[in-house]
This record gives C-alpha cells, sequence and structure tokens, in this order.
C-alpha cells in the first residue's frame, strides 16, 4: 500500500517537473522573442543639427553603411554637412552627404565619412510583415534618452523602445501606437513570424503622429429649469451649494495625440541608397573608431 502511493506521488513529481520546465521554457521564449535584439538597439542614435533634433539608425546595403532619419529632422542642412551624435559623455561632430527623397516622402539618408555603428544583420525591407502583428520603434523622445550605453551599447544611450500594432502597410505605414516629437527618423522594426529563428527586420521610418483637434471646454453654471436631455453626461456635474455646472466648448483647440502613427516604407531609403551607393564600407563587429570626427 504504502509503495503504491509512495509510486503514485513520484509519478505526480515526475509530472510536475516536466510541466513547470515546458512552462518556463515557453516563457521564456515568449520573453525573448518580445524584446528588441542589440542589432537594432545599437544601430539607433540620437542626432542634432543646429537647429534639430531626433532620431537616426543605421541601414547596411551591399556592404555599405548609410544613416537614415526624418527628412524634416535635418531639413537646415546643406548638402554636405555636419551633425553630431549624442554618446554617454557629449556631443561628437559627423561629417555628412545629404540626400533626400523626393515630394513628400520624408526621408533622408546621410553618408558619414566612415562606419558609425555595428553592421549586425537588419535587413531594410517590410517583406514578411504582417498586419496587426506586433512591432516596436526605437528612438529618442524630446531628445531624451533610457539610460547611458557604456560598453554594452558602444557607449551610446539607450533608446526608447515603445510597441504598436501594424494597422495598415503601403507606401505609408500606419500603427496604433503612442509617438511623441523625437521619435522622428525612428525605425520601425519588427520580427518577421514567417521564420523560426529570431530575425529582425527594418520596415520603415517614422515621420509623424496623427494629430486631432479638439475644443477647449469651459464651466458655466446651469441655468434653471435649463434642458439637459441631450447633454452628454460627462459634461455635468454637481456642485456642494446644489446647483449643476455644464461644460461647453469654446473656439479654441487643442492638438491630442490620438495614438496613430505614421511612417514611410523603408523602400524609398533603399532606392534613394542605390542612386548614390557612396557609403563606406563596413566591417565585421565594432566600426573602425568611436572617437570624435
Amino acid at each position: 500500500m504504502h509503495l503504491e502511493k509512495n509510486m503514485r506521488a513520484s509519478r505526480f513529481c515526475r509530472n510536475l517537473v516536466t510541466f513547470l520546465t515546458v512552462v518556463i521554457c515557453i516563457s521564456a521564449s515568449t520573453m525573448a522573442h518580445a524584446q528588441v535584439p542589440s542589432n537594432v538597439l545599437r544601430r539607433v542614435l540620437l542626432i542634432q543639427t543646429p537647429k534639430s533634433r531626433g532620431t537616426g539608425f543605421t541601414i547596411d546595403v551591399d556592404g555599405r553603411q548609410y544613416l537614415v532619419t526624418a527628412k524634416h529632422v535635418v531639413a537646415d542642412l546643406k548638402e554636405r554637412d555636419t551633425i553630431e551624435i549624442r554618446n554617454d559623455e557629449g556631443w561628437t561632430k559627423a561629417k555628412v552627404k545629404v540626400y533626400r527623397c523626393a515630394n513628400s516622402v520624408d526621408i533622408a539618408v546621410l553618408i558619414p565619412e566612415k562606419q558609425l555603428t555595428v553592421n549586425f544583420p537588419l535587413d531594410p525591407t517590410i517583406e514578411g510583415a504582417l498586419l496587426g502583428q506586433d512591432l516596436s520603434f526605437v528612438g529618442f523622445p524630446y531628445g531624451e534618452f533610457a539610460m547611458k550605453g557604456k560598453a554594452a551599447n558602444g557607449f551610446r544611450p539607450f533608446p526608447l523602445v515603445k510597441k504598436a500594432a501594424l494597422s495598415a502597410m503601403g507606401e505609408v505605414l500606419i500603427l496604433d501606437g503612442m509617438g511623441t516629437h523625437g521619435f522622428s527618423g525612428a525605425p520601425i522594426v519588427y520580427r518577421d513570424l514567417n521564420k523560426s529563428g529570431f530575425e529582425f527586420r527594418v520596415a520603415g521610418v517614422v515621420f509623424s503622429y496623427q494629430p486631432e483637434l479638439l475644443p477647449v471646454v469651459s464651466p458655466r453654471l446651469v441655468k434653471p429649469n435649463e434642458d439637459l436631455v441631450n447633454v452628454e453626461s460627462w459634461r455635468i456635474f454637481a456642485n456642494q451649494d446644489g446647483t449643476k455646472t455644464i461644460l461647453v466648448d469654446t473656439k479654441q483647440r487643442v492638438a491630442s495625440n490620438v495614438g496613430i502613427l505614421k511612417g514611410y516604407n523603408i523602400s524609398f531609403a533603399v532606392d534613394l541608397i542605390k542612386q548614390h551607393p557612396e557609403g563606406p564600407k563596413t566591417v565585421a563587429g565594432e566600426p573602425p573608431s568611436q572617437t570624435p570626427y
């Protein structure tokens, strides 16, 4: 009798261990797939010009490196100019040649004199992205960064990572996500779910969020016997003296962030690069120099 109980207890323990092992493996896999890898983080840079500050990121095309950002971030730059790139201790200068996409496409490609970041794999393509899938946009809202990178991020500050869902794609990508100033020029990255590996790609370049102009409301006392039947309930509240106040719209407007983010397809940047294949050749691992220009 005791032997049978011991055997049942032993089987229960083995099954419990197996179950917990599976749960831990699944959880670890899910957590790993939810993370943005270093081949993204170490390519994203906080950049500034004399009149603007925003996000830029590197991509490699045919073994050469290019810095991509939003066109309006570098609107004040000449064809050949100098930008500044943030590192842990301050700003370093980098000479660049500036190419801009035509018409309203808000993408610029900057060609530095030498390799700026690691060249870890990060394909610039939207191929494999699925509508509704989770993706990330990575940058520096309001010029802020998460923390100093130290050796882990090539002595450059870590960008902030935000999540979104891919709502529509084409020449313009529509994301269900809350963006802010400073994310302009940020890469829109996703994991290719069609592949079994942990492969991230860059689908586009953030250029704006969608504002909604909402009326500014002003309080006024409700008049005696005033008809409030068709007034929305949130506009009415009771005062301590027994009267009521109603919030009425004014002619003033305030821009509200509705949580729709827009980006241009990365193919525009690749096409522009193909027209000007002048980027510095990349070397594996760390770039040749992290010293100021």
